[in-house]
């Protein structure tokens, strides 16, 4: 996977980067890109050990090439560019890039080595270095401190003594001390003025803990509860997470308990009551307030490794944390954001872990650590599943005997997640058999046979010792990982029997002292490829050498003795050796055997660059007996670096401390954020493209100013450019230094601009460079150029924002340094055309020189002369025309430039001047507009003699009293006179005014040019014709007259302007009018003269209203109709009325009752007048009964079945009633149906009141015809039996018969 390609290379060397290769020795520009774990800005070969980063993508810009020169850093993050990529004393601009997920470019440094550097190409362009970071991966230099959890013996939330009474508040296991900081560096045993570890939490605090979290920006530790046999959990329980406020704790040798008072330890969440995630129920008992006192406590020697919680871990970002639950075998992921806030049931994800490799069940994890995003946990296959052999035998060797058999299937799984992608699954990047021998963990009398794992046992095993009182049985348990700077990774193994015994304390049935002996172990894996998907285990004390090189473990003598130790060949580890092989003890300095040959404790830690790997221990220091502390080895050969005892028991009696039985917990080195930098560079942009070039110059001296706008604009810093316009925001120059995921401005005053004198040079050695330039106007170049991969680096990101140039960023999390944020300024060229205008006569030899003169040019910039025909307005010059040539300045002091004997045509037969523009421009065309500048010269070949008259001909009119006459397009110097009628008066000049009709004539004389003359006819035209209007008569009929304008009998299509009574205006035609009166139409003719109309009267006619009568009625069924009537003489009848009724008969019959409207109009006049009735609904219906029909419609084949037809009686009928099927041909209306027709059936209802005609009965209904024929079944009643005889109920069927195919067929309801 990509987020791991930074971390593996195959040539890790700390030191060789220093190294040139003799290759490298004619290169014009290299340097090295490596590890900067400590953002100095410079790479350092020791404290920390910085490597070379193979694999970045180096690329070269050589003077003004656009295209770069690309190589890669090899195994030791060297590069070099050779004599044959780049001349020698070339411009050129080197940027870095190809960095893996998650990895940033480390603090620029003293002279701004930022991923953009420029530099001269030579001997001197050495060390062109940039350092990289993963941010987490940073630590401080100096001293840090390294913070651990201890064990005490007892119950941390009891007072009381094991038989009830007060326990002694000395001795009482909750004031005993959990939680605590020492130096990294510390040495030897701990105590007054030697490294005393600093108080944190006590175990009345937090109870027992493994897991610690540190969240870096916050100065805050997270810790976990975990199950450890004689010592109990906090008020959380099983699944507590507490946390520590460590702002005020400092690293220093002389540290006591007394100097942190501000440290604050309290709950922070539970697994169980806050979250819902069940982690098991607390399994102590009978522990005792005491820490003095034994206990049996028996519930945890199966609890143990199976309940609670078990490693935890911090994501990249400190927003998540990661936790084993060793109760469902699961690994939670906890949102709690950052500043960390107490989450709830909303904020888990979690994923099942991979028990494949386990067949038997016996799957148990615990170690869980987060590297390049993806979560890794460690785990074995237990076998615990195997029946228990502790008492089969009279002794611990036989019980042991017996057991070894058991452990063939005893595993390492270590698998990994990650947990950004959705659905994401556990994969199995290494496995290994745990069959091999080790050391034993203590060496006296039979103990020493102990060198082997052994499956999980919940049993307390006998004595190994002659005493009986040594006891121990290594149960296997991967609980820490760790990632050496190489990828490797680093394995931190825990006896389970060291949670399972104590010190001189009792076995589960509550009788003896037994003092427990646990030994963990710590291995290497090497990465198999940069995903870090495989990884192989360490075999023989040798570890790498097929994707990472190789390491063997060394040889030395166990500190403090004379006793030789070596890591291959030792029969200790996988494959007969071990890589970290120094991890034994003896009893003095003068000893000279072993007491113990494995002492770690499983907890490990790594500081990026310091070459070591930290672990828990017992007995860390020869000579010292009962006590705990930490190891250091190399992670170059194994070796042993520094010893360092926490504690120890050096009275022999019981003081609550665990002694030789995993005493410690998981750890941390508290290595503070990286900061964060943010810069980069203000250059001069000579071209003008927004984008940096090789040979384009940094502005040094320039303000830029920092503004944090999550602050409301507040501004925090300013700092000047320099080494090359470079600058950099950082906590040198930023109070608390800028703030991670904050938005800021970067602002540039612009009125610091003009004082400047900037200028791009020739590179020397490269193609193209002419001049320096300066001006005193400067502009923001066009923001965001760039394209291709990177192109953020290398383009201009600010945008002028009133009097500021700006950019607007939003800074990432801790380390993640951003130096995209360039500045670049440029002038805009200017040209000047010496000559705005030149003439020639035709056909004339030789075209004069056209000289331009310019400023401010680019080292790119040529001027480019091209020709029009017509004049251009703003930048339109720059496309199309005919480029006459394309010149380079070659005076850089005055920048003149002349065009000589420009190829243009001095032809010119069209008796009229010839105009060309001749355009200076710049070339190649500037990005920006506002640099497409220019300047013209217009070109005129005079005419030969020929003077052609505009207009040649004119007409005087009643709107055009005058006429203008001018020649057409006018020669420049040519002298013109004019010769008007009648009296041959003459006028000078190009143009005249005339009034007269006539013949003009102009002539003209051009010096050096031929002569000629040209005419016009001036002519008069004042012509009219009569208008004429119609008269018109208003009445009822026609309320509305139309008038029309008329010129000569025609409609006329002049302009017509119309008045009339109470100021009536219209410029239509013709127009209509209401209102009687005399209306006039003005018409104003094509020449300009108007004539008023004749006519145009508007009269009233007659408008007599006629008289009306109407009446309506009741009636007297709901199925009955009632005749309307209306009296009137000589008018036409219009009736409107309830569900959208109309008729024009006089008397209509209608069934609806409500309001009808009769509208009459008088025959002869068209005047109308109206009347209203209404139809009133019967006092009471006598029409009982009522038929309805379904469906209400339907299309049949010819000769074809129908659907099956329902008619519904809305009554029960009387006895002999039936419903009768009648068919038709044509609509019936009324009561018709109940008189002819055919008889399709008469049906007697059922009891539904429904008589069902079947389909059958239209077998014989055909149609021969070419179209679709209706046929019309109607339902009735017969007899009819109604109260009243005009109750004749009927419902009806309407059916389509098709005279070919079948359609679908459509039913609609109709009443």
């Amino acid at each position: 996977m990509k987020n791991l390609y930074v971390a593996f290379r195959r040539g890790l060397v700390v030191g060789v980067a220093y190294l040139l290769s003799q290759s490298m020795l004619f290169a014009q520009v290299k340097g090295t890109v490596y590890r900067d774990f400590n953002q100095s800005g410079t790479q350092t070969a020791s404290l920390p050990e910085e490597p070379g980063e193979p694999n970045i993508v180096v690329r070269a810009y050589v003077n003004f090439s656009s295209t770069p020169i690309s190589t890669t850093t090899d195994s030791n993050g060297a590069y070099q560019f050779s004599a044959a990529d780049v001349p020698a004393n070339a411009k050129v601009r080197i940027e870095f890039s190809g960095l893996a997920d998650g990895y940033f470019f480390g603090a620029a440094g003293a002279d701004d080595r930022s991923n953009v550097r420029f530099v001269i190409a030579g001997p001197a362009a050495t060390g062109i270095d940039v350092g990289i970071n993963y941010p987490t991966d940073y630590c401080q230099n100096g001293e840090v401190s390294t913070i651990i959890p201890c064990f005490v013996n007892g119950d941390p939330i009891s007072t009381l003594n094991a038989d009830g009474s007060p326990a002694d508040p000395a001795n009482r296991a909750s004031g005993a001390d959990v939680l605590v900081a020492f130096p990294y560096s510390a040495t030897g045993l701990a105590g007054p003025g030697n490294f005393p570890p600093a108080h944190l939490a006590t175990a009345g605090q937090v109870g027992s803990i493994w897991g610690v979290g540190l969240l870096r920006a916050e100065k805050k530790v997270i810790t976990s509860a975990a199950i450890k046999r004689h010592t109990g959990l906090g008020s959380l329980g099983t699944g507590g997470i507490y946390i520590t406020d460590i702002a005020a704790l400092t690293a220093t040798p002389t540290a006591v308990q007394a100097d942190y008072p501000q440290i604050i330890t309290k709950p922070f969440f539970d697994f169980q009551a806050d979250l819902g995630v069940a982690t098991g129920a607390d399994p102590h008992s009978g522990l005792s307030g005491n820490k003095l006192e034994a206990s049996a406590d028996p519930g945890s020697m199966v609890a143990m490794g199976r309940i609670g919680l078990g490693g935890i871990e911090i994501s990249d970002d400190s927003k998540t944390l990661y936790a084993v639950n060793l109760f469902d075998r699961k690994l939670y992921g906890v949102f709690i954001d950052s500043p960390a806030r107490k989450p709830g049931p909303g904020d888990v994800k979690s994923w099942a872990m991979d028990q494949s490799g386990c067949p038997n069940g016996d799957y148990r994890p615990w170690g869980v650590y987060s590297y390049r995003k993806i979560v890794y946990v460690g785990g074995v296959c237990s076998g615990e599943n195997r029946t228990s052999k502790i008492g089969s035998t009279p002794s611990a060797t036989g019980d042991l005997a017996a057991t070894l058999p058991d452990t063939a299937g005893l595993k390492l799984i270590i698998q990994r997640v990650d947990p950004r992608i959705v659905g994401a699954t556990f994969q199995t990047v290494l496995t290994y058999p745990l069959t091999f021998p080790r050391g034993a963990a203590d060496l006296t009398d039979n103990c020493a046979d102990f060198k082997y794992w052994l499956p999980w046992n919940n049993d307390f095993p006998v004595g190994c010792n002659n005493t009986g009182m040594f006891v121990m049985w290594p149960q296997p348990m991967v609980t820490d990982l760790a990632f050496d700077v190489d990828g490797s990774m680093i394995i931190g193994m825990l006896d389970r029997f060291g949670h399972l015994a104590g010190v001189q304390n009792h076995n589960p049935q509550g009788t003896g002292l037994f003092n427990g002996f646990t030994g963990g172990d710590i291995l290497r894996a090497a990465p198999l490829n940069a995903a870090g998907t495989a990884y192989k285990m360490e075999s023989n004390g040798s570890v790498g050498g097929d994707f990472v090189p190789a390491r063997t473990a060394g040889s030395n003598q166990v500190p403090g003795t004379g006793i030789s130790v070596q890591g291959t060949n030792n029969n200790q580890g996988p494959g007969g050796g071990e890589f970290y092989y120094n991890d034994q003890w003896a009893f003095s300095t003068s000893s000279t055997k072993l007491a113990h040959d494995e002492v770690t404790n499983g907890s490990l830690m790594v500081v990026p660059g310091r070459g070591e790997v930290m672990t828990s221990a017992f007995d860390p220091i020869t000579g010292i007996y009962q006590s705990g502390g930490m190891k250091v080895f190399k992670n170059r050969d194994g070796s042993i670096v520094r010893n360092y005892a926490l504690f120890a028991n050096l009275g022999g009696g019981p003081d609550g401390n665990f002694g030789k039985v995993s005493g410690l917990g998981d750890g941390k080195v508290l290595c503070d954020m990286p900061g964060l930098e943010i810069g980069n560079r203000v250059w001069f942009d000579d071209n003008r493209n927004g984008i940096q070039d090789a040979y384009e110059p940094g502005v040094d001296g320039v303000v830029l100013e920092l503004f944090d706008m999550g602050a409301g604009g507040t501004k925090v810093a300013s700092t000047t450019s320099a080494n090359g316009g470079q600058y950099v925001f950082n906590k040198n120059n930023v109070p608390g230094g800028p703030r991670y995921n904050r938005s800021y401005e970067i602002r540039l005053a612009m009125a610091q601009l003009p004082s400047l004198d900037l200028a791009a040079q020739k590179p020397t050695g490269g193609p193209g460079a002419r001049r320096a330039a300066t001006t005193r106007d400067y502009y923001i170049s066009p923001q965001l150029q760039a394209s291709g991969v990177d192109g953020a680096i290398r383009d201009n990101n600010a945008v002028q924002i009133g009097t500021n140039a700006v950019i607007q960023l939003t800074t990432g999390s801790f380390g993640e340094n951003n130096y995209d944020n360039d500045f670049a300024i440029y002038s805009c060229p200017t040209i000047t055309a010496q000559f705005e205008t030149l003439s020639v006569c035709a056909d004339a030899a030789k075209i004069p020189d056209v000289p331009f003169d310019g400023a401010n040019f680019a080292l790119v910039d040529n001027v480019q002369f091209v020709l029009f025909t017509s004049p251009q307005s703003g930048t339109a010059m720059y496309t199309g025309g005919t480029v006459l040539a394309t010149l380079t300045p070659t005076n850089p002091v005055s920048q003149v430039v002349s065009l000589t004997a420009a190829n243009i045509s001095t032809q010119n037969n069209t008796g009229a001047p010839i105009q060309y523009f001749i355009y200076g421009i710049i070339s190649p065309a500037p990005i920006d507009p506002t640099c497409r500048v220019s300047s013209v010269t217009k070109l005129t070949i005079l005419p030969k003699p020929t003077v052609a008259v505009t207009p040649s001909s004119a007409t005087l009119t009643c709107n055009k009293l005058t006429a203008t006459l001018q020649v057409l397009n006018p020669t420049p110097g040519t002298v013109y006179g004019w010769v008007s009628p009648p009296n041959g008066t003459t006028t000078a000049g190009s143009s005249l005014l005339v009034s007269a009709p006539g013949v003009y004539t102009v002539t003209a004389s051009l010096s050096a040019c031929a002569a000629s003359s040209g005419t016009a006819l001036v002519s008069e035209d004042k012509i009219t014709q009569p208008v004429t209007v119609n008269d018109a008569v208003l009445s009822c009929r026609n309320p509305t007259a139309s008038l029309t304008a008329l010129v000569g009998g025609q409609v006329t299509t002049q302009t017509v302007s119309w008045k009339g009574p109470n100021g009536f205006t219209s410029t239509q035609n013709p127009i209509s009018v209401t209102l009687p009166g005399t209306y006039s139409a003005t018409v104003t003719f094509a020449n300009g003269c108007t004539v008023v109309s004749t006519g145009g009267t508007v009269t009233q006619g007659a408008s007599t209203t006629p008289d009306v009568e109407a009446f309506g009625g009741v009636k007297l069924c709901n199925t009955c109709s009632v005749t309307l009537v209306a009296e009137a003489s000589g008018v036409s009848f219009y009736w409107t009325g309830p569900g959208n009724f109309t008729s024009t008969e006089q008397n209509p019959v209608v069934t609806l009752v409500g309001n009808y409207t009769v509208t009459v109009y008088d025959i002869e006049t068209g005047c109308p007048n109206q009347a209203e009735v209404v139809v009133e609904p019967p006092a009471g219906d006598q029409c009982v009964t009522t038929l309805s029909i379904s469906p209400g419609a339907s299309t049949i084949c010819s000769g074809g079945p129908a659907p099956a037809i329902v008619a519904t009686a809305s009554t029960t009928l009387v006895a002999g009633q039936q419903i009768q099927f009648v068919r038709f041909k044509t609509l019936q209306t009324g009561t018709n149906m109940y008189v002819g027709g055919t008889v399709l059936a008469t049906l007697s209802p059922n009891a539904s009141n429904q008589a069902i005609l079947p389909p059958a009965a239209f077998v014989g209904v055909t149609n021969t015809a070419s179209q679709p024929v209706d046929n019309y079944i109607y339902a009735i009643l017969t007899p009819v039996n109604q109260a009243r005889a005009e109750c004749k109920p009927s419902a009806l069927f309407t059916v389509t018969v098709q005279p070919g195919g079948c359609l679908s067929i459509q039913g609609t309801r109709v009443r």
